[in-house]
């Protein structure tokens, strides 16, 4: 499930009482939708703490830089 939610954005959806001659047309249409769509790929957050913060854990897939002072 988790490679599903990853490429298609983080939508999963549950057919109840799935019946494939009659939600076929709306799979097929959801799912070319998801494929279709713009997506970014790559984003840059900056996060500022203030005076006596400090960020103790990550999560996810980040790429750490030093800390930049304005």
């Amino acid at each position: 499930m988790n490679q599903l939610v990853q490429i298609t954005g983080g939508d999963l959806h549950f057919y109840s009482k799935f019946n494939s001659a009659k939600h076929a047309d709306k799979i097929y249409y959801e799912f070319f939708r998801y494929v279709s769509r713009a997506k970014g790929n790559e984003v840059s957050v900056r996060v500022r703490a203030s005076t006596g913060l400090t960020v103790t854990e990550y999560f996810g897939g980040f790429g750490l830089r030093e800390a930049v002072d304005f």
